[in-house]
């Protein structure tokens, strides 16, 4: 039996008392409380700079596109593929893709092994069928439709019968290809899911649709992507007949 009144003393003051425990406790709390707005705020800017990322790399496929063929591609699955038909034609992401030499018919894993690269990492998993494989389609081509003057409309609409030609895009800086909205009506082989017809497409009552902030990627004609929030894209337009960003010839 230890009887030294300092090794009593000694033996007592390393000893936490539940004040103490409590005080940092609350501490780390508000620490971590303190932390967590900067370190979602740091996911947010990661996930925008990949979603940016993917669609460098699709306007990438854009100019091999339009490179070999003079022309853009259609919104829907009736670009030319491997026999020229409609049943094996190509939707604007696999004709993109084919113009760098990945052949999405002959490669089985096609869906899993490139659905990646249309997939926005901000995005979220939609309910329906709308995937590529089993991941989130999230990029739609500039389909948008004047009826009245279609000769201006978006890149994948010209007036329902033909592609729309490179030099008619007569401000590629200021006209965009894709932007990251979310559809979800459709999956990713029917027309209507890959294309963004009107500025009103990406605020829909029940799922607004804005992936980082109140703000979508837009890639441009000539290869830039720009954050923007879609009300900034249309000019002196309306958000049911978009102009400024909309139009092949980027007038406001």
């Amino acid at each position: 039996m230890n009887n030294n009144p300092k090794s009593r003393n000694i033996n007592k003051s390393n000893n936490f008392t539940l004040i103490e425990l409590l005080v940092v406790i609350a501490i780390i709390a508000i620490l971590a409380s303190m932390l967590l707005p900067a370190l979602n705020k740091a996911r947010m800017a990661a996930r925008r700079i990949s979603c940016a990322s993917l669609e460098k790399q699709m306007g990438v496929g854009f100019a091999f596109y339009a490179n070999d063929n003079n022309v853009f591609p259609l919104s829907s699955y009736d670009n030319p593929g491997l026999d020229g038909t409609a049943t094996n034609g190509l939707t604007w992401a696999e004709a993109i893709l084919y113009a760098q030499g990945i052949n999405p018919f002959k490669d089985t894993s096609f869906p899993r092994k490139y659905g990646k690269l249309f997939s926005c990492p901000s995005a979220p998993m939609p309910s329906s069928q709308n995937n590529f494989g089993s991941l989130k389609l999230c990029y739609q081509i500039n389909n948008q439709r004047n009826m009245s003057d279609q000769s201006n409309n978006g890149i994948g609409y010209v007036d329902g019968v033909r592609w729309r030609r490179v030099n008619e895009v007569r401000s590629p800086s200021k006209t965009f290809a894709v932007a990251d909205v979310l559809m979800t009506s459709y999956s990713y082989r029917e027309a209507n899911a890959t294309q963004v017809r009107f500025p009103s497409d990406f605020r829909t009552s029940s799922a607004p649709q804005f992936f980082h902030g109140l703000w979508n990627n837009f890639l441009f004609c000539d290869g830039h992507v720009e954050l923007l929030k879609v009300e900034d894209t249309i000019g002196t337009g309306s958000m049911t007949n978009g102009r400024l960003y909309w139009r092949c010839d980027g007038k406001p």
